[in-house]
């Protein structure tokens, strides 16, 4: 059997590299949640997730309906990740958006996101779900690039 043997210096190195390229980061984690009911004015406001701290992931769900032409909601901060109408043909749209949480926000003892409708809408909900763990260091905090969203057939589900 043969022997390996390692220099101290190569043994430094091989330490030193080993701290260096592996950068971890902790576990994904559901920080937590908050939804509105119907709203049927030209703005829906979502109520904070309890427990926001600054660099969590807030992803937010908005379903519209209304009488006309609709689109996707705005609000300063949140940037879009998918938009569409839903079940072909009718007066209903999904939107996802997110936004990468601030000291401003993780700060605040009660902070509501607002954000506006077309005038179109008259029926609207929403829902926030904050994530901690994830990695806030590159230009979007995903790995891959988000998808669209999509309704199968004629279902009132859908995926994105």
């Amino acid at each position: 059997m043969k022997r390996i043997y390692l220099t101290k210096k190569a043994l430094s190195l091989f330490t030193i590299l080993l701290f260096l390229i592996n950068t971890t980061f902790a576990q994904i984690a559901q920080r937590g949640t908050s939804t509105v009911a119907n709203t049927t004015g030209a703005s829906l406001v979502i109520p904070k997730p309890a427990g926001i701290a600054t660099g969590d992931v807030m992803l937010v769900n908005i379903a519209q309906q209304g009488t006309g032409a609709l689109s996707n909601p705005t609000s300063a901060g949140w940037t879009l990740i998918a938009g569409a109408n839903l079940n072909g043909g009718t007066n209903r749209w999904g939107t996802v958006l997110y936004k990468i949480a601030t000291a401003t926000d993780a700060l605040a003892a009660t902070t509501n996101y607002t954000f506006a409708l077309v005038a179109q809408a008259n029926g609207s909900v929403g829902s926030i779900v904050a994530f901690s763990g994830v990695d806030v260091s590159g230009a979007t905090p995903f790995d891959v690039a988000p998808g669209s969203i999509s309704v199968q057939g004629n279902q009132t589900t859908v995926s994105a």
